[in-house]
């Protein structure tokens, strides 16, 4: 289905998002019908739109590029969205509701569910705003398809999620948008569209995904801004905002990588330095919390091994880098401490370690040869992204004697391997284990 070759749209919410949309989809000749739940359809009618207050919050320079009215109609009842439409745009952000209240995502499922059904228009419907994940399947799609609506037959529902809050990000487009669709048609005609007007995009393989992706990466930045005011207080002689700079500019989150934690015997040394060397170190608290955090989250796969009865494990690698000598920042030796002391039996092997220096490091191990013994424990643990383990492939695999249940992998060096399956494999953070 072609939604969008008639060149209509219509648009709901004249907000910041609805105008800079339509100004995008003029400029590929579209015409836009809108409607808006606030008094913005009357400074339309008014010609007062924008209003000096959205070209002060709108715009650093408090311009707004034009958009050709002509071409815009403000509707006035919402059966009017409907005829000959079948390009839909929310852009009316959500808001934290009190019990009972709807939210934006509800209000215009209760109109879609019932104007659907009379127009036949099977329309896309695309959301630009990012709210709690889950939250546009829940109380949009779930709810029209509980008035007997299908999506992927009587509409399709797509984002591409708005990262641009000011005039002039929208111009430049710096940032690549996060575009998701409820089915595989849906996104198709998402890309499709989002390809015809030019805009650079992410695919997500879900909704849910996306609206993650937008509200992790703003939490991200809302974390640095603490933790930066932190280490002013810490460092109240030093002049932060200088240091603030350099600190953004040479940030390199390339080097960030999910995995189950940095540990061991000692935490990250770069924790304590500052910690230590602070005038004010009870101001630090992001910095304390993550030691914290950084040990749980080992344990936390401990936790969920014991729980779920597991007898014996095999940590392969106790060093914190691959094919290096170093135990400053493994979770090896945590996790298998916490194993012991649970009475769960661990096994260990690691190329660069004698067998005397693993039973030295953690007491109460056994050691194994590498791949011969590697699948003898229910549980498997890749613990160092040697050299060694990558060399595993499925002709040997299937040569070794397996009682493996359960593979954690924290690399994913063992993605294209076949395990069998009675083998549950996990690469650390691919959402298909939930250790809680």
């Amino acid at each position: 289905m072609d939604f969008f070759d008639n060149k209509m749209a219509g648009i709901w919410g004249l907000g910041y998002l609805g105008y800079t949309t339509m100004l995008r989809l003029q400029k590929r000749g579209f015409s836009i019908r809108a409607y808006d739940f606030t008094r913005q359809r009357e400074l339309f009618a008014k010609k007062k739109y924008p209003d000096e207050d959205q070209r002060i919050s709108w715009s650093k320079m408090r311009y707004l590029p034009p958009l050709d009215f002509s071409k815009v109609k403000v509707v006035k009842y919402v059966r009017n969205m409907f005829k000959d439409i079948s390009l839909h745009f929310i852009t009316a952000p959500e808001e934290y509701k009190r019990n009972g209240e709807k939210g934006m995502a509800q209000r215009v499922a209760e109109i879609f569910s019932l104007y659907l059904k009379r127009y036949n228009t099977r329309p896309l419907i695309i959301f630009e705003s990012a709210f709690i994940p889950g939250y546009i399947e829940k109380n949009f799609v779930n709810y029209l398809e509980n008035t007997g609506l299908k999506e992927g037959r009587d509409f399709y529902v797509g984002v591409w999620l708005r990262m641009d809050w000011c005039i002039e990000n929208f111009i430049v487009q710096n940032n690549t948008m996060p575009v998701a669709g409820y089915s595989q048609k849906s996104l198709s005609a998402v890309k499709a569209l989002i390809e015809y007007l030019g805009i650079p995009y992410v695919t997500f393989e879900n909704i849910k995904e996306a609206e993650i992706y937008v509200n992790a990466i703003n939490a991200i930045q809302a974390m640095i801004n603490d933790f930066l005011r932190q280490l002013s207080f810490g460092y109240p002689s030093v002049n932060m905002r200088k240091v603030m700079q350099v600190i953004v500019d040479n940030i390199n989150l390339a080097e960030c990588s999910l995995n189950m934690g940095t540990g061991g015997e000692k935490m990250t040394f770069a924790i304590n330095y500052l910690i230590d060397g602070s005038t004010n170190p009870g101001s630090l608290g992001l910095l304390k919390e993550f030691q914290e955090v950084n040990l749980s989250s080992i344990l936390n796969y401990g936790e969920y091994i014991v729980k779920s009865g597991y007898k014996n494990v095999t940590i392969l690698g106790v060093s914190s880098q691959g094919d290096k000598k170093e135990l400053t920042l493994s979770p090896a030796i945590s996790l298998a401490e916490y194993l012991l002391k649970n009475n769960v039996g661990v096994c260990i092997n690691d190329p660069l370690f004698s067998e005397a220096d693993l039973l030295r490091l953690i007491k109460g191990v056994k050691t194994v040869v590498f791949p011969n013994e590697a699948f003898l424990s229910e549980v498997v643990i890749v613990g160092s992204d040697h050299f060694e383990y990558f060399t595993l492939s499925q002709k040997v695999l299937s040569k070794l004697k397996k009682k493996t249940k359960l593979i954690i992998d924290n690399y994913g060096i063992w993605e294209k391997l076949d395990f069998g399956k009675n083998t549950k494999y996990y690469v650390v953070g691919d959402g298909s284990l939930n250790i809680f």
